[in-house]
């Protein structure tokens, strides 16, 4: 919990901007553009993703400030305490998809494994855009030479990248996501003059452009990006509860044989014959490269357990009560791996929807990551499946409860650090969700299917599953 001086004496906000108009603005406001683009370079740093950016000469000279694209757009939490704002947390809405784009395709190209899933991605979208249709969803998949997927770029969908700050915090900086998402009255908005002092026309144009970009932000619905997985692949833990039941007996003798098995029955790149009773390849080089790479990640794993399990054996006296917590141990290091998508998944009651599979990280062994869409969705169901607004009520109330930060205060200001929303817009847009997600709880009502006051975990909340079957017949029926 917060510290309640605190928490009465700080004012917080969100601040959007981009590197790229940094010498817009007046001295203070550039100054704090500045203090939030450094965090971010020293995060980058720190993740060793600096490289990517200095071999194409994408840094201010003599500044530790990355030159973003136009289009892309920092969202910081700023705290105002004593008259002074400072940085707390930040992340990037890229509309381009860059990051996930170059993930996908250097894990592809190593491991075979995608890293956005085609009937992942194409049931997420379909679900959750917001002008679906049966086959609007493939709109947001491409295939790219080589035979990976990646998320077009669209006027729909955004990917959020760099989040850097404390894991709780990244619960106001979705919230804004999703104010900007559900925001339709473009012309409402107070702008920022993107022109230079004495511009000429070149300044113009390009201010005109500038403004362009950042109207697209607030055209953006949808948000996906990839984080530390919540758990290792459900294969591998699988896997060691069934060394564990072998463990007493045959240790793991005739286990990899098992588990060859089941990679060979999941391997994308086999079908399997009925008549001849036997699996046929479709695509060897891709084949023996995926299942080579699971292999491989398996016997890691495997190994790993084995030494945890030997070590506690040798221990005097040990029961097999100690053999069994060292087991579940381990198990839950794997299962329940301390990622941002956890911590979401912990406070809206249910995993962050995958856009493909579990993927190792190749820079870091033993850690993964997945690519989601980010909660809550920008995506306003009609009544009285409110489930969206549900999702927002838990961020909001969790927020609140631990932060101290009480969203409906938090303005979201522009570069110049001048409002966006008209005038109370962000109290009044709080409201009404949580307005709707009160509507949803008692159409719901309270039986162990309907939505429950403490956070739970579901990987498909029974409110989605109802949302999406509303809209379903929605679109049967041509609504």
């Amino acid at each position: 919990m917060v510290n309640k001086a605190e928490e009465a004496s700080a004012e917080y906000s969100l601040v959007i901007f981009s590197s790229a108009h940094i010498s817009y603005w007046s001295k203070p406001v550039r100054e704090l553009q500045r203090a939030i683009s450094e965090k971010n370079y020293l995060f980058l740093q720190k993740a060793d993703w600096l490289h990517h950016y200095k071999d194409t000469n994408r840094i201010y000279p003599g500044q530790n400030i990355i030159i973003d694209d136009p289009e892309t757009f920092y969202l910081a939490l700023i705290k105002k305490e004593n008259g002074k704002r400072e940085h707390v947390a930040h992340f990037k809405i890229a509309p381009q998809g860059e990051v996930t784009r170059a993930i996908g395709q250097n894990h592809f190209q190593k491991t075979a494994e995608q890293l956005i899933g085609q009937e992942a991605a194409r049931s997420g979208f379909g679900i959750f855009s917001s002008r679906n249709t049966n086959t609007f969803s493939d709109r947001y998949l491409e295939e790219k030479e080589g035979g990976y997927y990646t998320i077009n770029p669209s006027e729909d969908a955004a990917e959020i990248i760099q989040f850097c700050g404390e894991k709780k915090y990244v619960l106001p900086l979705l919230l804004g996501a999703y104010m900007i998402g559900l925001y339709e009255d473009i012309e409402k908005l107070i702008l920022p003059s993107f022109i230079k002092k004495d511009p000429t026309e070149q300044d113009r144009a390009d201010g005109e452009q500038a403004k362009n970009h950042f109207l697209n932000i607030f055209r953006q619905r949808i948000f996906y990006g990839t984080s530390g997985a919540s758990s290792a692949p459900p294969l591998f833990i699988s896997g060691l509860n069934a060394a564990f039941r072998l463990w007493g007996r045959f240790k793991t003798y005739g286990l990899s044989e098992y588990i060859y098995n089941i990679i060979q029955a999941d391997n994308p790149y086999k079908v399997f014959n009925e008549e001849k009773e036997t699996y046929e390849i479709t695509d060897p080089e891709n084949s023996d490269k995926w299942e080579n790479n699971t292999k491989a990640q398996w016997e890691k794993i495997l190994a790993l357990w084995e030494n945890h399990m030997e070590t506690v054996s040798e221990r005097d006296s040990v029961t097999t009560e100690d053999l069994k917590r060292a087991h579940k141990t381990f198990v839950d290091n794997l299962s329940q791996i301390n990622s941002v998508a956890l911590f979401i998944a912990n406070v809206v009651g249910s995993d962050p929807p995958p856009l493909g599979s579990i993927v190792e990280d190749l820079n870091k062994p033993d850690e993964y990551y997945r690519a989601f869409l980010w909660p809550p969705f920008a995506f306003s169901t009609q009544a009285p499946y409110h489930f969206f607004s549900e999702m927002f009520r838990r961020m909001y109330e969790s927020s609140r409860d631990e932060l101290g930060i009480d969203f409906s205060q938090v303005k979201l200001l522009g570069p110049n650090l001048s409002p966006v929303f008209p005038n109370d817009h962000e109290a009044r847009f709080c409201e009404e969700e949580l307005r709707n997600a009160a509507r949803l709880r008692d159409y719901l009502g309270d039986s162990e299917e309907g939505v429950i006051t403490s956070n739970y975990r579901s990987n498909v909340p029974l409110e989605m599953l109802r949302a999406g079957l509303f809209y379903g017949s929605e679109l049967d029926h041509g609504g």
